[in-house]
């Protein structure tokens, strides 16, 4: 018999309802047989068919019946028990306590590109980097957001400044050789100074200068016909881009918004691209960093869910380890499939493809952002910078911020303040307002017993039971609509199905 009492702390979200889409389930029939083995406190049902089961009910839900313990499916494929319902058979009627579901709390960690191709820009005329924190400041300003919290980081990780003296070691990269050109991996082109003799007999150090998404040395002109002008601030030289380390501390440590809505927008106006020319994109070391401290934050908050968003315009460069696709996308795999997962969703701005003039970003870009996702379990969002870029990222993170509270639930408390019996909890499914309601069935221990035709499982275990998640097939059949509701029933046994062995 499944019955185990614990303790519950009450574990709220204000104002935010589960509204979630209708999920096609095959199975509405009533069992073919049962036996009731009364010493375990089991009834076995044999079924031919899988899928979910379906009633009118007595309290806008099914009726499950029968004395403590689980209804196991068993047969030819996957089933669940029909026999508990209102005039079913084992056990007789049982009408248990239903509860809206209520999402688990989210905490996005935001990693950031900010080389300096951020600075090309759009077809609206504005750079992808305004473009992208013109987004960012309506997401965190958006009522829906609030609640929410939300941390950020950056890559590539050099410190901005706009004096040597605020770099710890080195210099502030305010001048460059004028003519000398560095053809290392790592810091191709411009080489910095501080004076004449470091640039050597017939070359001169001169003021540092942008134009665009170039860098270049004050009054000249640059490729793109864009004249030279010299920058006020921009990183220390000192610092590698690699380092594992420096992506795994945030510079904007996870916030409930809206009270972190200041200090995120407060960033993004002192890490603009702009004070970055070394222009690298060491993606490897930035995602590896940022699942880490998501980790961290999920272990030290069970009751929130933590997802990472790496927001990119190109492929890997620098030099930096891991570079390859799969390799990076393994680090996303391993976060999604860790004790405590981490998802990580992938938004990308790329021109389009142009077959007559190729580019590594908008041939490889896409590719890599959308294996990374894959692998971490969340989703890819592909931006054109022909279009409305701050419109398209506002989208992609409205998605996001729906796709990442929709699958995981509260466990609500017993009647009267009871200790809950976990093997009296179910999830109930109504499509729409009047509709019968359908049983999502709980699939075992954890995520690892999920099968094709999903169901839910006690997060982070049975044994330690804090939230209910859904399976990915489950969840993947929630977000694709916005209709109907889900609630969580507590009193009647809980309804299991039967993986296919």
């Amino acid at each position: 018999m499944y019955s185990r009492t614990r303790p519950l702390r009450a574990r709220r979200i204000l104002g935010i309802v589960a509204a979630l889409g209708a999920i096609p389930f095959a199975c509405k029939e009533e069992p073919s047989g049962s036996t009731d083995d009364s010493s375990s406190g089991i009834t076995t049902v044999s079924s031919s068919t899988g899928g979910l089961n379906t009633s009118s009910g007595t309290n806008g839900g099914p009726t499950l019946g029968g004395p403590t313990g689980i209804v196991v499916g068993a047969g030819g494929s996957s089933a669940v028990s029909t026999s508990g319902f209102a005039g079913g058979g084992a056990g007789g009627e049982c009408a248990g306590d239903q509860h809206t579901a209520e999402l688990i709390p989210l905490d996005v960690y935001i990693m950031l590109d900010r080389s300096l191709s951020m600075n090309a820009a759009t077809a609206s005329g504005t750079s992808k980097w305004d473009a992208i924190t013109q987004a960012l400041e309506a997401f965190v300003s958006d009522p829906s957001s609030e609640g929410i919290g939300v941390g950020i980081q950056y890559f590539p990780a050099n410190k901005p400044c706009s004096s040597h003296d605020e770099c710890e070691e080195g210099m502030c990269y305010l001048k460059a050789c004028r003519t000398k050109r560095n053809p290392g991996p790592t810091l191709q082109g411009l080489i910095p100074c501080i004076d004449d003799e470091e640039c050597g007999s017939g070359d001169t150090c001169e003021a540092l200068g942008g134009c665009g998404d170039q860098s270049c040395v004050a009054g000249s002109i640059c490729s793109n016909d864009v004249e030279c002008t010299a920058v006020t601030s921009s990183v220390c030289v000192s610092q590698t881009v690699c380092t594992l380390s420096d992506y795994t501390t945030p510079e904007v440590p996870i916030g409930t918004l809206p009270a972190s809505a200041e200090a995120l927008l407060a960033s993004l106006d002192a890490y603009a691209p702009a004070q970055n020319p070394f222009g690298l994109t060491p993606t490897g070391p930035a995602l590896e960093g940022a699942i880490a401290y998501a980790r961290s934050w999920a272990a030290e908050h069970p009751e929130r869910k933590v997802i990472v968003v790496l927001a990119t315009d190109g492929a890997p460069t620098g030099g930096c380890s891991p570079s390859g696709r799969s390799e990076i996308a393994a680090l996303a795999s391993v976060g999604a499939g860790a004790t405590v997962p981490v998802q990580t969703y992938t938004i990308g701005v790329f021109e389009p493809e142009d077959p007559d003039n190729p580019s590594e970003d908008a041939t490889e870009g896409p590719d890599n952002i959308r294996a990374i996702a894959d692998k971490g379990k969340g989703q890819a969002f592909v931006i054109s910078d022909q279009d409305d870029v701050a419109a398209q990222f506002v989208a992609a993170l409205n998605s996001v911020r729906s796709h990442g509270l929709s699958c995981e639930f509260q466990i609500p408390e017993a009647r009267g303040g009871e200790d809950l019996d976990y093997g009296k909890v179910n999830v109930e499914f109504t499509p729409n307002a009047g509709d019968d309601s359908e049983t999502i069935p709980y699939v075992g221990d954890d995520a690892s017993e999920c099968g094709e035709e999903g169901g839910w499982y006690y997060y982070p275990s049975r044994s330690n039971p804090l939230t209910i998640r859904t399976c990915d097939s489950t969840c993947e059949r929630l977000t694709a609509s916005a209709t109907g509701n889900v609630a969580i029933e507590v009193g009647c046994k809980t309804v299991v199905i039967d993986p296919i062995e």
